[in-house]
This record gives structure tokens, C-alpha cells and sequence, in this order.
């Protein structure tokens, strides 16, 4: 393990941590960097730091993102040990962003003084990096809108609009304003390409509608049970021990990583591995800055909704007998979703967002608190393994690894207590992308077509992100 792998992991823990509530108290549930949109950017930010040391030292310019402010570059010791400064870098950078794990973190930092060389003017040019990346992203807008559990607004009630899931009606929207923060690869005021959703009345609507309709529904052992375990595999909805999707991203960096797929060594496979980090956190940063942006945009309802507020309730039989077209729409509103091509299905529940490990703090599973066009999942994967390709310079089918889920590792459990089994898959880059954007209509947490959105903005980050750190 080089100095890279070694705080990479601790970012893992510090996620993981940063969600792992006592379970001799009731849940606090708050985080440090709450949701994947203020997870993505602090990991960005720590991976960032580690990687400019190397840049620094090798006498090129840091990267700090489009829009950064001007800052004074520090020099480079004379005798300057690499590892040293990484190390301290990482845990400055750590520390300011996880300050409720600040002891958890320095003994990972003695630990790291245990296995690789120190002196002062390593760690005073590691913090002194650390301080310049920090001080880069101070005023990006971030500080705002990191409150858990996010801006309290009303919600709409026409036809369309995100609201609160109807199992969760005090749910208010998480960070409804993160799409003004600052992106590291995209000039400000710009989000990257992106369709708008299908028209409420279209027919494309109606056939996606239908697709979560069955595939998305709670009655998990009357459903394919394939489906079930791919939307739960790659859930990691901010539950107890498990954190937020970045984290999951990042354990799947680290398992190519470990394949070495360019045959490095040494100093060499640490730098390379800082640059894949770095690239992949930028990544799914500036991924959550504008699929944020665009979910308030469209502000699209989630199907826990849109299902039961959909056309009317002519389908269902009462006695034997269908319910007259002058029945009215399902929902609470009555106003129905002005397509003809849908039924109301008032009690229809989804499989839901798996609140993993949190027995005695949930008794169910739920739907995320924001709006469902595009998906983050697909926005976050999509972007993370483009860039870990486009680092490699191969397609997304040529890399493959096998991969175990923390909610499929053995230890996790449902919401009833029980241990779900240990599930090891054999991927390639390709197949976790179509996976990782469909698991979410298989929870029943969002239509097909914010898969397709999300993948759509993904790959164009990917593209902005590579310019960057050209």
C-alpha cells in the first residue's frame, strides 16, 4: 500500500463514520458533510490536496478549478519528503472538513508516521498545500447550503412536482441550492448537457411510469428477486455504517486501483493513483453541483408520488366491478398527472431507499428527500467510472473487477435485523454503469428515464474533468 491507498482508505472510514450512529442512543443523524452532495466535494478537496503536493513538487502548477482565486504557491523544501507531506496534507484537509472525527483521524495520522518518513519541513509544506486548497474552495458557495437537512421551502401540489414522500411527510429538500456552488471543471453559471425529462402527458412517460410500476414495487418476494438484490446492491442511501454514494464509487477506485493496470511501481504507482483519486473526486463533485442544479430545475416527482397521484382509478375492480371513468384521479390532490395512458395505484410503495443497519432507528425504507430528474446515482457513477477509464485510457467494457457491496458484505442488515448474505460481483466498468443508473428504478426511487439523464450528464463531465488535469 503507498501513501495514496493509505489515506484513500481513511476517506472510506471517515464516510462510513461520519454516518455510524450509537445504537445505545437515538440516531444523530448529522453528519459532517451531510448527503453525497457535501461528501463529494470534502473528498474532492482531501484527494485534491494529496495530488497537488506531487504536482508541487514536480514543479507544475497546482490545479484548484476553473473560477478559483489567486493564491501563493508554496515552495518546495529542498530535501522534501513526498509521503511526509501527503500525509499531512491529507489530514489537515481531513480534519478542517471532519472535525467531529478529528481524533479518529490523527491517530490514522500516527499510524502514518509509522510507516513512512517525516521531518518538519515535509509537514510544514504538506499543511502549507493543504492551506492553499482549502482556502481555493472557502468561498465556493458550499458553506450556504451544507445544513442538514437542507433549504426549507413549500413544495408544489400541480401535477409533476416534487413533494415529500407521503411515508415521510415532514421530509424537506436536501440542499436545494447546491447547484450555485462553485464546480471545479465547468466555468460558473454553466452544468453540463443535459435532455429535459419526458413531457408529464407523453407516451415515454406512460411506459416508464409503467416499468416502476412493477419493478419498483415493496412486495419484494413477489418480484424478480435479480432486480431486487441490484437496486439494494448498489444503494448506500446515507445509511447507518454505510455513508452516502461517493463512498461506494471511491471502494470501487480503490479495487482497480490495486490492479495495477499500467504495471507501475513505487513512487511512480502512488503518483498515478493520486491523479486516478483526484480525477474521480473532482469528478463526482462537480457531478453533484449540477445534477443538483438541474433536479431544481425540473423538479420532477418521484414515482412514490407520481404513482399515486397518476390518471384515474379505472383500473382497479371494486366487487368485481371497474370503477366508472368519473371516479377521479388517485392522489391526494385529485388533480392526476394528465396522462391517459396511466392508472392510480394509491397504495402503491416502493422497495424503497434501504435504510441498511438502522434497526430501531427506521421501521422502513423511504424515498430521497429531492427531486428525481436527473438521477445522482447515475450522475455520480457515470462520471466516476469515465474518468477512471479515461485515466486508464480504455473503454468502460475492458475493465472489469469483481466488487462486494457493504450492503451485500455479510455483516449489513434490512431494516428487520436480518444479515443480508455476502454478494460478490464480477463487473466490468460497463455493466456497473447500466447497473448502478437501473438499480434505482428497481427501489423504486426514480423513473428510467433520470437513469438516462444522469448517464447523459455524467459522461459530459467526464469529458470537462479530463480537460482539467490535461
Amino acid at each position: 500500500m503507498n501513501s495514496i491507498r493509505f489515506w484513500n482508505n481513511v476517506t472510506n472510514k471517515l464516510v462510513a463514520d461520519d454516518y455510524s450512529y450509537n445504537s445505545a442512543t437515538p440516531p444523530i443523524k448529522k453528519p459532517d458533510q451531510p448527503g453525497p452532495t457535501a461528501t463529494s466535494r470534502a473528498l474532492a478537496i482531501i484527494h485534491l490536496a494529496m495530488y497537488n503536493v506531487i504536482r508541487i513538487a514536480n514543479g507544475n502548477a497546482p490545479i484548484l478549478g476553473i473560477g478559483a482565486p489567486s493564491a501563493n504557491v508554496p515552495s518546495v523544501p529542498a530535501t522534501l519528503k513526498v509521503d511526509a507531506a501527503i500525509g499531512a496534507a491529507a489530514a489537515a484537509v481531513a480534519t478542517a472538513l471532519y472535525s467531529k472525527h478529528a481524533a479518529s483521524i490523527a491517530k490514522e495520522a500516527l499510524d502514518f508516521a509509522k510507516m513512512w518518513q517525516t521531518d518538519p519541513k515535509s509537514v510544514e509544506f504538506g499543511l502549507a498545500v493543504a492551506t492553499l486548497v482549502l482556502g481555493a474552495r472557502a468561498n465556493d458557495g458550499a458553506a450556504t447550503h451544507v445544513a442538514m437537512p437542507g433549504d426549507d421551502i413549500p413544495y408544489g401540489q400541480g401535477p409533476g412536482e416534487h413533494r415529500s414522500d407521503p411515508h415521510n411527510p415532514g421530509q424537506k429538500p436536501l440542499h436545494r441550492l447546491w447547484g450555485d456552488v462553485r464546480h471545479f471543471s465547468l466555468p460558473q453559471g454553466t452544468h453540463g448537457a443535459i435532455m429535459p425529462p419526458p413531457e408529464l402527458n407523453s407516451t415515454d412517460y406512460a411506459t416508464h411510469y409503467r416499468e416502476v410500476l412493477d419493478d419498483g414495487r415493496d412486495d419484494i418476494v413477489y418480484r424478480d428477486p435479480a432486480k431486487a438484490a441490484v437496486g439494494i446492491f448498489w444503494a448506500y442511501d446515507g445509511p447507518n455504517k454505510l455513508g452516502t454514494p461517493p463512498r461506494l464509487y471511491n471502494q470501487i477506485a480503490g479495487v482497480i486501483a490495486n490492479q495495477n493496470l499500467k504495471g507501475l511501481n513505487g513512487d511512480a504507482q502512488r503518483d498515478d493513483d493520486a491523479r486516478l483519486f483526484a480525477m474521480v473526486h473532482v469528478g463526482m463533485c462537480d457531478a453533484g453541483i449540477s445534477a443538483w442544479h438541474w433536479k431544481y430545475v425540473y423538479n420532477v416527482w418521484r414515482p412514490v408520488v407520481g404513482i399515486r397521484e397518476a390518471g384515474e382509478l379505472n383500473a382497479l375492480a371494486v366487487e368485481g366491478q371497474t370503477l366508472p371513468e368519473s371516479a377521479g384521479a388517485a392522489g391526494s390532490t385529485g388533480l392526476g398527472d394528465t396522462n391517459p395512458d396511466t392508472n392510480g395505484h394509491p397504495f402503491w410503495s416502493p422497495l424503497g431507499a434501504q435504510r441498511t443497519n438502522e434497526k430501531g432507528f427506521e421501521t422502513k425504507n423511504v424515498t430521497p428527500n429531492f427531486p428525481a430528474y436527473p438521477s445522482g446515482h447515475s450522475t455520480f457513477g457515470s462520471a466516476a467510472f469515465g474518468l477512471i477509464a479515461a485515466h486508464y485510457g480504455k473503454a468502460l467494457s475492458e475493465i472489469k473487477f469483481d466488487f462486494v457491496s457493504d450492503e451485500f458484505n455479510g455483516e449489513s442488515a434490512d431494516v428487520s435485523g436480518s444479515v443480508r448474505p455476502k454478494l460478490t460481483r464480477h463487473l466490468s466498468l460497463e455493466s456497473a454503469e447500466y447497473e448502478n443508473g437501473i438499480s434505482r428504478v428497481w427501489l423504486g426511487v426514480h423513473w428510467r428515464f433520470d437513469a438516462n439523464g444522469g448517464r447523459e450528464l455524467g459522461r459530459d463531465i467526464v469529458g470537462k474533468v479530463t480537460t482539467l488535469f490535461a
